[in-house]
């Protein structure tokens, strides 16, 4: 897409391509072919989608191009003058696998030092090694970088700590205010929903106020 976007050509699979996308419809493609080196297979095969004679996934359909696109409305596209060469010759297909594998590299490595921050944290281990005065960025790019991350977690972790002995010290002290309180056990019930509806009220608060998925 961002080849074709400059205007110079192939913009007509480019409009089709993208009006096909946001249509929740994605061109067949074959990972391997004898057609020629590089992306030519995988991009043959999203050419012709485009134009209605190929095949695309709706949802986990495989479906003809031509019927998705007539259900969808959107009109097959025309080559245009160097149309068909300026959309084969390039690496588009493997670029774009090398951002999706950078993307879940991304994440597995921050999933990874999560996993390692709670590790450190159980077992009560000192801080003072992640310490940015050890770790030369300098130097060591990569190891600085690791360290810093691990802080940020580490600090979250203190954050989110404080803010949860902060609410549940008032959840504790509504509470045990209360238990021993007469004020229910004075006046009977009138019915199953008011028995405790003084407790309730009172506590509600304090328990909002540590609700799940609540910003530090």
């Amino acid at each position: 897409m961002t080849k074709h976007s400059k205007g110079e050509a192939g913009f007509t699979l480019l409009e089709a391509l993208v009006a096909c996308l946001n249509a929740g419809l994605s061109p067949f493609t074959r990972e391997l072919g004898s057609l020629g080196t590089g992306d030519l297979t995988s991009l043959s095969d999203i050419a012709l989608a485009l134009l209605g004679e190929g095949r695309v996934w709706r949802g986990d359909e495989l479906v003809d191009a031509g019927d998705a696109l007539a259900a969808a409305r959107i009109a097959p596209a025309r080559l245009g003058p160097r149309d068909g060469l300026a959309f084969l010759s390039s690496n588009a297909v493997t670029i774009g696998k090398a951002a999706l594998l950078v993307v879940d590299a991304w994440r597995l490595l921050d999933a990874w030092l999560s996993v390692a921050a709670l590790s450190f944290e159980a077992a009560g281990a000192d801080p003072v090694v992640l310490d940015a005065r050890i770790h030369s960025a300098a130097h060591r790019p990569g190891q600085s970088a690791i360290a810093g991350r691990m802080r940020s977690i580490l600090d979250g972790f203190d954050r989110l700590g404080i803010v949860a002995l902060e609410h549940l010290d008032v959840m504790a002290r509504v509470a045990q205010l209360h238990r021993n309180s007469e004020i229910e056990t004075r006046r009977p019930a009138t019915d199953a929903g008011d028995s405790h509806g003084t407790h309730r009220n009172l506590l509600k608060p304090a328990v909002l106020a540590w609700r799940p998925g609540r910003p530090v």
